[in-house]
């Protein structure tokens, strides 16, 4: 991407960034013509806050990302981890979350024998509310992807259904900032269960994405070896999002929105005499997300299916386009515990002492 793009990015972003902040404000303002009491019972009447509650809860999951490189005169790889089913455990607790996720052996046993114990993966995620704002950071690792394509390729591949790159690993490490433009909808209701949704509403919810992935092959290979490529992608995330209160315990929830945003990517090789190569470049990246989510809520746990798709692309070395493609579909299951005295005293103690109010 040439630099020109780069810059426009940066003035589009800072002016997008100054119309949310104006708005906010404006918000505000129109909001505050209303008493705190009156505002304070209209927020409550379509959010419901679980603030001495703690929420313990499960998932299972299938989550799956393709890697689809698209070269010129339509020559084509996708590239995927061997699709896991993932255990997760959550806690929350007013404005903070953690979930730890994992995929045991004994989940994933019906698998194709050609692929069977090519992939592992694990992730560790955080978030925490601030107002309208949430903050989110997420790590993760997969090794052991296939060419999922690999029909396309039959002919020129030894006598194996699949061409498998057992030591293919992809780390990835990121960020996630979103804004909630209408204070009547809860974000929170969609992560945990430390708020319930009571009415329906909609809003915008403009979201800043950080994401840095390295690539790494340690397979022994002639001629040249990718040692490691970086990919780090600045993006802009647009959707808009509705929930539907329905029999006042349960809900359904959808989202929809483009993204845009700038990608930087350098790559580290050595070549047969092992001399270090290094590229490096910038491109656009554009794309889409889609959410949807149907669930419950009762008094002592709730629960719900929810799924997620995101994808998005931009060009890199000489590859037309790298599309990053990711999908999954999650069931989980949470339970409402009264939360110990310490639990209350540490975070009204990092309330208290923060710059930043975080309720």
């Amino acid at each position: 991407m040439r630099p020109k793009w780069f810059l426009y990015f940066i003035f589009f972003s800072c002016l997008f960034l100054t119309g949310i902040v104006q708005l906010a404000n404006a918000q505000q303002s129109s909001d505050s013509t209303l008493s705190p009491k009156k505002q304070k019972l209209l927020i409550s009447e379509y959010i419901k806050s679980n603030d001495t509650l703690i929420q313990l809860e499960t998932r299972w999951s299938t989550r799956q990302m393709e890697y689809r490189l698209y070269y010129p005169d339509d020559f084509k790889l996708f590239l995927s981890p061997n699709q896991t089913n993932n255990i997760s455990l959550g806690f929350a607790y007013r404005y903070v979350d953690i979930s730890f996720g994992f995929s045991p052996k004994f989940f994933n046993k019906n698998q194709p024998e050609d692929l069977r114990g090519l992939s592992t993966r694990a992730g560790l995620s955080t978030g925490f509310s601030l107002k309208r704002f949430y903050f989110s950071l997420e790590y993760s690792t997969v090794k052991g992807f296939y060419l999922k394509n690999s029909k396309e390729y039959a002919r020129g591949l030894p006598d194996t259904p699949f061409l498998l790159f057992p030591n293919l690993q992809v780390l990835q490490a990121g960020g996630m900032v979103s804004y909630n433009f209408n204070p009547r909808f809860s974000t929170s209701a969609l992560k945990s269960g430390s708020q319930v949704q009571l009415k329906s509403a909609w809003t915008f919810l403009p979201t800043f994405q950080f994401a840095r992935f390295r690539f790494r092959d340690k397979s022994p290979v002639t001629g040249i070896e990718n040692e490691s490529t970086f990919s780090t992608d600045l993006n802009l995330l647009l959707p808009l999002m509705g929930t539907l209160v329905f029999a006042k315990k349960g809900y359904v929830t959808a989202s929809l929105g483009p993204s845009i945003g700038i990608d930087f990517f350098k790559t580290l090789s050595y070549t047969g005499s092992q001399q270090i190569k290094i590229s490096n470049g910038t491109s656009l990246s554009t794309g889409y997300l889609f959410q949807s989510a149907i669930g419950f809520n009762a008094k002592k746990f709730y629960g719900g299916l929810e799924s997620t798709i995101r994808s998005y692309g931009h060009r890199i070395e000489d590859v037309d386009r790298l599309r990053k493609f990711f999908y999954s579909v999650q069931v989980y299951i949470g339970f409402n515990l009264r939360a110990p005295r310490w639990a209350k005293k540490s975070l009204d103690w990092a309330n208290k002492n923060s710059p930043v109010k975080l309720e």
